[in-house]
């Protein structure tokens, strides 16, 4: 009795612990956006990524929260930052995620004799081919550049993070839907604000960064990135946190926080992730036994009872529908055809590419840019010697991942199934192993795998026990 008292009183101490640093954090950071401290661009990505790695050996679970949320607020803190600096400080708006990701490489350099001898090779053909660009990207290009291109190397940390650690599946299973729905309320909301309302820092923010992507820095004319970085990784994030949620049938609160984030959604104009969303609605229907696929047909009628009626109110009207017409009239889209164009030029360059151009390689061209798509860039930078590694081995993954096993009574499983597939339809136009979108990309992959192996283990335990 006494041993149990001092174990729970240790894990109580443990948790307590963890939010005082994420609370000294959001003191710290406020008080300085306050004061207008000069170094807080410098202690910013210092501070966050102390408290990341106190979490990781203090409090597991909590740290893979800390990294999700740093992903969905890193770059408006930054933007906010920056706003009361005065100028763009030093850094990419991503960078702090990725420091705070990329703290999983003690879980890589740990895990990897034990991955070695399991065979786990297809994360290991993966991590070979991202080292071979780095080793290219120092050789050939800026070191600057090589740095900002990191994310190839944080999202697949967290991705065999999750995997690695498929015991604690539940845990984090419980952590990540949590933290996306309340992720996506955050982010729903203060979009709509933005859109609206347009504040200082966001019209700071866009006129600094002059990307004509982004809209008109002014109500009803931005074009809705919310607290993260861009729309699409704006759209990334809801799309996620709208496929999670809508399985997650004990939330009472669930229909009016999708309806508000399907609006949002619909406000970032990303045509992709809405594609993108519709594989995976039609994935989850499919993936469910009759009774049930009546009653998720009936939650995304109610969800749309309740979006609809939003849609003929101006100024979301408009906008929104005079992007779903460039479906239909494809010669009204001025920069799918201009994408297309400057894709076509460079895919000619990238498929002759044997050897690549390394991490940090930039597509310097007006109607294209170094994260539209993903073969081509992948080409350009590993060229084909790392390419056919890293899809060898994701194919492999991903054909593990799919496979039909008692697993899938889990609707979290399923949930993340459908949230790999709603990004990997996306191939064609986004950067899909890169930023956010390889970290949840990366990040729902494994734990689909975790929850494979979980569920494996356990099932011979029982048979064990049987015998």
């Amino acid at each position: 009795m006494t041993f149990k008292s001092h174990t729970n009183s240790n894990v109580l101490f443990k948790i307590s612990s963890s939010w005082a640093s994420i609370i000294a954090l959001i003191c710290i950071l406020s008080l300085g956006l306050l004061l207008n401290v000069s170094f807080l661009f410098l202690l910013f990505p210092a501070s966050s990524a102390a408290v990341g790695l106190f979490l990781y050996f203090r409090s597991p679970r909590l740290y893979v929260g800390f990294v999700f949320w740093m992903w969905f607020l890193g770059p408006f803190v930054k933007r906010l930052i920056d706003y009361r600096a005065g100028y763009l400080t030093l850094g990419p708006f991503i960078f702090t995620p990725f420091l705070v990701t990329s703290i999983t490489i003690i879980t890589l350099i740990k895990h990897l004799p034990t991955t070695f001898r399991e065979r786990d090779f297809p994360f290991l053909l993966c991590f070979g081919t991202v080292l071979y660009g780095i080793f290219l990207g120092i050789v050939q290009n800026p070191i600057v550049y090589v740095i900002n291109s990191g994310g190839w190397v944080s999202s697949l940390l967290i991705g065999f993070h999750l995997y690695i650690n498929w015991q604690y599946y539940p845990q984090y299973r419980r952590v990540i839907q949590s933290v996306f729905f309340w992720g996506i309320l955050v982010l729903s909301l203060y979009g709509i604000i933005q859109f609206c309302l347009a504040p200082e820092w966001d019209r700071f923010w866009i006129i600094s960064i002059d990307k004509n992507s982004f809209g008109n820095p002014e109500p009803f004319g931005i074009r809705t990135a919310s607290t993260m970085e861009s729309a699409h990784s704006l759209g990334y994030a809801l799309t996620t946190g709208i496929i999670l949620s809508f399985n997650d049938r004990q939330n009472t609160w669930r229909f009016p926080v999708l309806a508000i984030a399907s609006l949002t959604l619909l406000l970032t104009q990303a045509r992709s992730v809405w594609l993108g969303l519709l594989v995976a609605a039609v994935f989850l229907v499919a993936s469910f036994k009759p009774s049930m696929q009546i009653k998720t047909l009936l939650g995304l009628a109610f969800i749309s009872l309740m979006v609809i009626p939003l849609l003929y109110l101006e100024p979301f009207s408009s906008i929104i529908i005079e992007r779903f017409d460039t479906f239909v009239n494809i010669s009204k889209d001025v920069s799918l055809n201009a994408r297309l164009e400057g894709y076509g030029r460079w895919m000619n360059i990238a498929l002759i590419e044997v050897v690549g151009k390394g991490a940090g390689f930039q597509i310097v061209d007006r109607t294209i840019g170094s994260f539209d798509g993903t073969l081509m860039p992948m080409l350009l930078t590993f060229g084909w010697i790392g390419t056919i590694p890293y899809f060898s081995g994701l194919l492999l993954m991903l054909s593990k991942a799919y496979q039909i096993k008692e697993s899938n009574c889990d609707s979290f499983m399923i949930a993340s199934r459908a949230i790999v597939l709603s990004l990997l339809v996306q191939i064609g136009f986004s950067y899909l192993f890169f930023g956010a979108m390889g970290t949840f990309f990366w990040g729902f992959l494994g734990t689909s795998l975790a929850g494979q192996k979980y569920y494996l283990i356990q099932r011979k335990l029982v048979a064990k026990m049987a015998s």
